[in-house]
């Protein structure tokens, strides 16, 4: 489990699908991600996404990473660590407010977004068994899966036009 240190004390962060499941439902999960790193779909003037020449993947513009996502990241990643942590080692978890971490906060603006975006992508990852014994091995990530169905709409747009017009 990955720890941050927050002023003086360090607090395990962890993002499951416990956390998954509420980020869904406030925000989203795209959103979250895309507000957490500061990224911007681009739209047309009709208001469609905007694609690259492949007409795959989505074009995006750089913003300012959204401090309320920040914030709502590390209250749900830290106290989330703190549960399992906790649990694991048969202890009663002490859940921190969100004031408290943003008071003794003392991380650049920009390690902070990584160090987040990294333990949300964590919570992604598929892992198998491999044939050596306890080794696991990163098979995919069900980010890299769930990106590619960002563009299904439009490809499965564009084959029904090209085949009622044959």
């Amino acid at each position: 489990m990955n720890h941050i240190k927050i002023g003086e004390k360090e607090y395990p962060i962890y993002c499951d699908l416990y956390v998954l499941d509420l980020i869904q439902k406030k925000v989203g999960i795209y959103e979250f991600e895309h507000s957490l790193i500061g990224k911007e779909i681009l739209y047309d003037e009709n208001g469609d996404p905007e694609y690259d020449d492949d007409g795959i993947h989505l074009k995006y513009k750089s913003v300012v990473p959204s401090v309320e996502m920040i914030i709502y990241a590390l209250g749900l990643f830290i106290n989330e660590g703190i549960l399992v942590e906790s649990d694991q080692k048969g202890k009663l978890p002490i859940p921190i407010q969100e004031k408290e971490i943003i008071w003794a906060l003392d991380i650049p603006f920009n390690d902070l977004v990584i160090l987040l975006h990294n333990e949300f992508n964590r919570c992604f990852e598929v892992k198998k068994n491999s044939n050596q014994g306890n080794n696991t091995q990163k098979s995919r990530t069900l980010i890299s899966i769930l990106k590619g169905f960002i563009s299904w709409p439009k490809q499965n747009l564009e084959s029904r036009k090209n085949r009622s017009t044959e």
